[in-house]
């Protein structure tokens, strides 16, 4: 039993290494950590679900941003419930798979990412109900209502399909840093030699875009990054309005290519500012999200 009044989350977790101090991120690796960024999505979730359904995705932000802040505290200076909540857990699933204090920062960052990129739905709980959605703990009128206010969004920002799919799947095959299976389920795409590939996911990769992410994941795999940098360029040109689509395809490079990154982040942002139908004030979060990971780009800069 872990004495919360004497002992900090330096005390539990696992020193680092020089090889562990070189990731950057948990690009390509979110399997490896699904244990750790897991506990936290159910218990953001549940704690939701069952404790508190007024808190918003600006609220949770701040108690993760307070905990990476405060490693060395004593546990029992976290006074918010979500936080106990969090660093309870931590403790316990800490006893299963140990986690060092460069990975347990790069888990919160993802889960802060993982809010931010939800931030362009114009809804202040925008994550809070798609993790419960994804989990499958949400009431029937709950989930009802999410599938709505997609399916609404989706009018209004011209949504390819299958990305409307990716925000209503509660299983989804897509992951990032694999070839998902979408892409060795389509017999037809895998039948193409890789011009065709090229071409069609060129023209069609509003419509098909967990196929479009899953061969450019697919290429840096195979080690072709310029043929990916070459698709998301044309891609890019033919789709410039879509400042979603700029803002997954700038996380992508985040890693292979940071100022690459940045430039498809800065299209985002001037996409964003030609889109009539969010708030100025949603606008306003949303670019802030962006302007975030610019700084994130330039940090892997420097």
């Amino acid at each position: 039993m872990i004495d919360i009044d004497n002992n900090s989350l330096l005390d539990i977790l696992e020193p680092d290494n020089e090889e562990i101090l070189k990731l950057r991120s948990l690009e390509d690796k979110e399997d490896e950590f699904s244990l750790h960024y897991g506990m936290f999505e159910h218990t953001i979730a549940y704690y939701y679900n069952e404790e508190n359904g007024t808190i918003t995705d600006k609220e949770v932000i701040k108690v993760l941003k307070d905990i990476r802040s405060n490693l060395g505290k004593k546990m029992n200076y976290f006074k918010h419930p979500l936080a106990e909540s969090l660093i309870e857990n931590t403790v316990e699933i800490g006893n299963e798979e140990a986690i060092t204090v460069h990975e347990f920062n790069l888990v919160i960052d993802y889960m802060v990412r993982s809010i931010d990129n939800r931030s362009w739905m114009s809804d202040r709980q925008a994550y809070l109900k798609w993790v419960c959605y994804y989990l499958d703990i949400a009431t029937v009128e709950d989930n009802a209502r999410y599938v709505k206010r997609v399916e609404k969004l989706a009018k209004k920002h011209d949504m390819p399909p299958e990305m409307v799919d990716s925000l209503l799947e509660k299983n989804p095959t897509f992951k990032k840093g694999k070839a998902s299976d979408s892409l060795y389920l389509n017999s037809e795409f895998l039948a193409m030699n890789e011009d065709e590939k090229f071409d069609y996911l060129a023209k069609n990769a509003t419509n098909e875009f967990n196929l479009f992410m899953a061969y450019l994941f697919e290429l840096e795999k195979r080690g072709d990054i310029e043929l990916a940098k070459k698709l998301a360029k044309r891609v890019s040109k033919k789709f410039g309005d879509i400042f979603t689509l700029h803002m997954k395809v700038g996380a992508f490079f985040m890693h292979i290519d940071p100022t690459l990154s940045k430039g498809y982040y800065n299209r985002a942002l001037a996409s964003l500012e030609n889109v009539k139908v969010i708030s100025d004030d949603m606008k306003l979060e949303i670019a802030e999200s962006i302007k975030d990971d610019i700084r994130l780009c330039d940090k892997h800069l420097n």
